[in-house]
Formats: structure tokens, sequence, C-alpha cells
């Protein structure tokens, strides 16, 4: 578990660094990541920063 924490974390900061100096929402940011963490242990699988259906899911909430 926490092997996969680090690789979602990794991620998070490979798309902060990639994407320095341009405006963000760090809450939608910070939610992918946490997102990806829980779907990734209960259900193998994650979200790319940029994806239609976690936005969709997103607005929702």
């Amino acid at each position: 578990m926490e092997h996969t924490i680090q690789l979602e974390v990794m991620e998070f900061i490979e798309y902060l660094t990639e994407n320095s100096g341009k405006e963000l929402d760090l809450c939608r940011v910070t939610a992918v990541c946490v997102g990806n963490i829980i779907n990734n242990i209960l259900f193998g699988n994650r979200f790319p920063q940029v994806h239609f259906q976690f936005e969709k899911l997103y607005q929702i909430y």
C-alpha cells in the first residue's frame, strides 16, 4: 500500500512540475491524487490528472 501511495505522490509532483507557472486548481489536483490512491487500492486503477469522467464525478461532489 505504501508503494501505491508513493507512486501516486510522484505522479502528483510530476504534474505540478510540468505545470509550474500555470494557474492550477489545487483542490482538484489534490482530489485526483487522493482519489487515485483510494481507487488504486480498492479497484486497481487510476485516472490521469486530466480525465473527462473524473471531472464529471468531481463536479457532482
